[in-house]
Parts: structure tokens; C-alpha cells; sequence
């Protein structure tokens, strides 16, 4: 589990994380989006569960995806 946004931190905010595939050629990528105080992620609720499908094959390295937090005060993601 990575915490993206640390507790107590002042809204808005911004943060992001760079994840990797676990192997070369992996076409499918599941990030499970939870909130709370554990640190285990079964024990806080879970917010999203999204299925990143259809990447493209990559054999020399492995793939990096960013993903953006949207600000948690009104939703938006404006950069």
C-alpha cells in the first residue's frame, strides 16, 4: 500500500505517484483506491477499484503510469 495523501494535510491538494508494471509485456494494471486511518488497506473503505486494460506491450522496459489525486475539497483536477 502507498499513502498518497498523508492525514491532516490542507485542502486542496495535489499529489501523485509514479507506479510500475510487475513484468515486461503486461497489458492490464489494477490500482484499488482506499481512505482512512489503518495500514492495512482491507481495513479502510475502499473508494475505487480501477482496471487499467489494453496497455501497450513494452519488452525493454517495464510500463509507468502517474496518476493524478483529484483535489478531495470539490472533485476537480485542474492543473
Amino acid at each position: 500500500m502507498t499513502k498518497i495523501i498523508e492525514r491532516n494535510t490542507t485542502i486542496p491538494t495535489k499529489r501523485s505517484e509514479l507506479f510500475t508494471t510487475d513484468s515486461s509485456n503486461q497489458g492490464t494494471m489494477f490500482l484499488h483506491i482506499v481512505e482512512g486511518e489503518s495500514e492495512r488497506a482491507s481495513q479502510n473503505r475502499s473508494l475505487a477499484v480501477l482496471e487499467l486494460t489494453d496497455l501497450p506491450p513494452r519488452w525493454d522496459s517495464f510500463r509507468s503510469l502517474l496518476p493524478r489525486i483529484p483535489d478531495p475539497a470539490d472533485g476537480s483536477d485542474s492543473t
